[in-house]
């Protein structure tokens, strides 16, 4: 009976075990993943040609923001499952990455533009209640946008959606699966996804897409759903939407709608109810 105790105080501590052990840690390997290495990489292709001196991405030592816990978590937590616990990856399945149909991987595509033109319409009905927050939303957006296209995507259609659905999808969500019910599970990992962008306009938009990510990940036992919608949706609001507005042509509302049938397509492609406990998502 002491056993046990000992062993379930062990496992309800561990969500803010991890939390706040990989957090100073975190802070001072994002400066180099979410500030550093951007800022090399733009002088590295600016060397090459590719890039101006005006489209370098502006490295400011010590300018923090929580976003850049994803890129700490990541690496931390990585470091800690792999090495530190003596675990090796003895096959493909460590992160549940499993490969998949090219009409699958469409289908996710299709999925995370659907998601980028819902996200639109939230922006729009929410920015007239959070008015701050919508112009937070809109200078952040174009600062972003008077980067080169290449340092964009580097940033936010590559590197942020990996390290996010690795961090919060596969990581946290294995942390608190020990200590709380799915239903649960899927609302915290969530939530740790829109509070991680530090807005409320954004945090509202990417909770849903948060819980959305983690179903389709539950649906299929693979983390790939997620990464590409994810890699998709964001894609979609700073590559592709730009592209057709030049050309007059939106098909916001086209793909907002889609979303349904996209979803009802993966829902009968599923090999695994999302609230299921034997789901080997989990094992």
């Amino acid at each position: 009976m002491e056993v046990n105790d000992v062993e379930k105080k062990k496992v309800h501590k561990g969500p803010l075990y991890y939390w706040l052990y990989y957090l100073a840690l975190a802070m001072l390997i994002s400066i180099f993943l979410g500030q550093l290495f951007p800022y090399l990489v733009t002088r590295l292709l600016g060397i090459v040609g590719i890039l101006s001196p005006k489209d370098y991405f502006q490295f400011e030592f010590m300018k923090f923001d929580l976003y850049y816990l994803y890129f700490g978590a990541f690496v931390f937590l990585l470091y800690y499952y792999i090495f530190k616990k003596n675990k090796r990856i003895e096959n493909g399945d460590y992160l549940h990455l499993f490969k998949l149909k090219p009409m699958n991987i469409i289908l996710y595509v299709l999925i995370g533009f659907s998601l980028s033109c819902c996200n639109g319409y939230i922006v729009d009905l929410t920015g007239k209640f959070f008015v701050k927050s919508f112009q937070n939303y809109s200078r952040n957006f174009k600062v972003w946008e008077g980067n080169n296209v290449y340092t964009f995507v580097i940033l936010a259609v590559i590197i942020g959606p990996i390290v996010q659905e690795v961090a919060v999808r596969h990581f946290f969500s294995r942390c608190l699966y020990r200590s709380y019910s799915l239903i649960t599970v899927i609302l915290l990992q969530a939530v740790m996804f829109g509070v991680g962008h530090m807005n409320s306009i954004q945090g509202i938009y990417t909770f849903i897409g948060g819980i959305l990510f983690m179903v389709l990940v539950l649906w299929m036992d693979n983390l790939y759903p997620a990464v590409i919608s994810h890699m998709a949706c964001n894609l979609y609001a700073v590559v592709v939407s730009p592209f057709l507005y030049k050309y007059g042509i939106d098909l916001k509302m086209f793909f907002a709608v889609l979303i349904i049938p996209l979803l009802f397509m993966v829902y009968k492609r599923r090999q695994y109810d999302a609230l299921d406990k034997n789901n080997p998502y989990w094992r």
